[in-house]
């Protein structure tokens, strides 16, 4: 297996700690980061290396007749536990995994070991009860606002509208933590997939810095620009955004008296620099290993901790270069051409928009958005399996019909191909689901969807879509 084809697979980014293994002499061809990480050296230092060099001698005869076993059983691999020497002279026992790897050899002599610092599940068990945390005081807060509102005769006045503001906000920020934790996650494993594309970046941050100070940022925040035109840069947009926001969020340390951002740009690449006292420069880790994120996360600032992670981890995805040091943030981007094909949509009016069918086994989502869709003047129409909804589109010639893609017996992507087969390209047809990978979007576009929202679900996305 060569390097290229472990960086395909995520190999480098994965939070497993793992190298690549020469059976013939013990050397290490490669390893990740997180390997690197954990051993304290650099994987340039290791590259080349003796494995046996980063075991004490009292282990040697273990890592032989572990690395002896490996060879001569390729079905089954070997584990073991044994000690590993950090960098600093320190030592932590491990258990390490290995097995063959197909280099194309007809006596394959590559493995690759996988190892894990015992006493590591701690690390997995404070997430756990960090996310829990986290979990509850938002919940909390969206069970007093319902409880305030079913004490109220009539949906009116200032107690509706605080106890509706609340659920909003904390359903976004629920909302928000999901994809933090997915995004984190498919870095970790290399399987992000990003929507590149031209993005004005001045824009961009006038944007993100006015929504801080909008959200009743305590800290003041001065901006400043070489050029007052556009800065064009090549990234995905959501992310992009995402990135700013969480900068100015970690600028906001308990030192911090003005946070200044400063862009500039050159003629290939535009350069951020979020400044503020306190800016700690090993904030930002090497490694993307979710378990360890609220260990080293300020208390009562940063919770789970993801936040250094996604900005490590979506900058070097955007192909830029993020540099940390005491007090600054510095984030190079590579410059990218104005768009010529932006498609603008076309102006629309609210209405009756005909027959809508919504196919959901959680009858309350299913009920819930029913009568958001009534408000705007479709006549819709309910099933809670597939069997039922094939039924329904049948007697009702919908035209458009919304299918969550977990349903009982017949699924969401076996109704959908027996939509399309019966009413052809004049039904639309929109997957609600919580499935976002992009083999999932592949598999609903395969079975004939146009359209796959992802939960929770933006109403407005939705109307614009029915229109």
């Amino acid at each position: 297996m060569s390097d290229d084809v472990l960086r395909a697979a995520g190999f480098h980014f994965a939070p497993q700690a793992a190298a690549l293994v020469d059976l013939a002499d013990g050397r290490l061809l490669a390893c990740n980061r997180s390997f690197s990480v954990l051993l304290g050296f650099s994987e340039e230092e290791l590259a080349g290396r003796a494995l046996k060099m980063v075991v004490p001698d009292t282990a040697h005869k273990a890592l032989t007749e572990a690395l002896e076993s490996t060879r001569t059983s390729p079905l089954l691999g070997h584990e073991a536990m044994l000690p590993v020497q950090r960098e600093d002279g320190s030592s932590v026992k491990v258990r390490m995994r290995s097995r063959l790897v197909d280099d194309g050899r007809a006596s394959p002599m590559q493995a690759v070991i996988a190892i894990d610092e015992l006493g590591a599940p701690e690390h997995q068990d404070a997430f756990i009860s960090m996310l829990a945390h986290e979990l509850r005081n938002r919940l909390s807060n969206v069970r007093l606002a319902v409880q305030l509102l079913e004490r109220e005769p009539l949906p009116d006045g200032d107690r509706w509208r605080w106890g509706l503001s609340v659920m909003h906000q904390q359903i976004e920020e629920l909302g928000q933590l999901t994809e933090d934790l997915v995004d984190v996650s498919r870095l970790a494993r290399g399987r992000l997939t990003l929507d590149r594309r031209p993005v004005d970046l001045s824009a961009m941050i006038r944007e993100v810095v006015a929504q801080r100070e909008d959200a009743g940022e305590q800290v003041p925040i001065r901006l400043s620009m070489d050029d007052d035109g556009p800065v064009i840069v090549l990234g995905d947009e959501r992310r992009l955004r995402r990135v700013l926001w969480l900068l100015l969020l970690l600028a906001q340390t308990p030192a911090a008296t003005c946070v200044d951002v400063r862009l500039s740009a050159d003629d290939g690449r535009a350069c951020l620099r979020v400044l503020a006292d306190g800016i700690d420069a090993e904030l930002i880790p090497d490694d993307l290993d979710v378990f360890r994120a609220s260990a080293r996360a300020p208390a009562s600032r940063l919770g789970l901790g993801l936040e250094p992670l996604l900005v490590r981890g979506l900058v070097q995805r955007m192909d830029g270069d993020l540099n940390v040091r005491a007090g600054v943030f510095e984030v190079r981007l590579r410059r990218g051409r104005p768009s010529d094909d932006h498609e603008w949509p076309e102006p629309t009016t609210d209405g009756a928009e005909g027959h809508v069918l919504v196919v959901d086994d959680d009858r309350g989502a299913a009920n819930t958005l029913a009568l958001l869709l009534s408000s705007s003047g479709h006549a819709v129409e309910m099933a809670h399996d597939g069997e039922h909804g094939l039924k329904m589109a049948i007697a009702h010639r919908p035209k458009a019909a919304l299918l969550d893609l977990k349903l009982p017996g017949m699924d969401g992507y076996a109704l959908a191909r027996r939509l399309r087969e019966r009413f052809g390209r004049d039904l639309k047809l929109i997957a609600l689901t919580g499935l976002d990978d992009p083999t999932d979007r592949a598999r609903a576009k395969e079975a004939g969807f146009d359209h796959h929202l992802v939960k929770p679900l933006d109403v407005d996305e939705l109307k614009s879509l029915l229109r």
